[in-house]
């Protein structure tokens, strides 16, 4: 189903349990040279990459895009934002990625498949891309706003959240974790209209994802 407002056509991808739906963006182009299939970040949603894909489908890339689980529509119906899984939610969202490069390729058969990923997307994609098969058969992959190991003090944060896990609940939203994982981000940044004023320059960017309901949340 088109969307009335914006750029994409709207489906769903059926996850493992059959109750379980991503919703899904499409993006598509006449006579696509490329398929780019993006990976959103932590606290956002699909929808923010618009303008992006509308500027690749204008270079004949078609763009299939996917609200992760705890994340835009897919949260807003039935889940909750935040939350992914009790358990194995690095193997989930994996899979996850698997199954829309396969929806992708249906829409889009025979076009040379690029993986984009942001942020926490783009540490999913490495490690999917960490499998020979979809190694192979990628033609190449994008890391935006990538990290490397964060050492003793990632450990320490996953003990942390761990234990919060433990007390609270796995899907307890945790003001600390986020502190220490966003707030750290906006300490680099001196003086500051905002506490999300480490996202862009451009404060137009900054002012909309303050804005919009699916992103920034703990």
């Amino acid at each position: 189903m088109a969307s009335d407002n914006q750029g994409w056509q709207d489906f769903t991808i059926q996850g493992s349990n059959e109750d379980e739906k991503l919703s899904a963006y499409y993006w598509p182009t006449d006579n696509p040279r490329g398929l780019l299939v993006i990976v959103h970040g932590l606290a956002e949603h699909a929808g923010r990459y618009d303008a992006f894909a509308r500027y690749m489908n204008q270079r004949k890339i078609a763009v299939v895009a996917y609200d992760q689980r705890g994340h835009g529509r897919t949260a807003a119906n039935g889940g909750k934002h935040g939350f992914v899984a009790p358990r194995q939610t690095t193997n989930i969202l994996l899979a996850d990625i698997n199954r829309a490069i396969a929806w992708a390729r249906q829409l889009v058969p025979g076009a040379p498949l690029v993986l984009m990923g942001h942020s926490m997307g783009s540490l999913l994609v490495r490690v999917a891309l960490a499998d020979p098969g979809l190694n192979e058969s990628c033609k190449a992959a994008i890391f935006s706003g990538t990290a490397g190991h964060p050492g003793i003090a990632g450990r320490a944060g996953v003990l942390l959240a761990g234990l919060i896990s433990l007390f609270r609940g796995p899907s307890h939203p945790s003001r600390l974790i986020d502190s220490m994982v966003f707030g750290a981000y906006a300490a680099k940044f001196s003086p500051v209209r905002t506490g999300f004023d480490w996202l862009s320059r451009d404060e137009a960017m900054v002012d909309a994802y303050i804005a919009d309901p699916w992103c920034g949340f703990t």
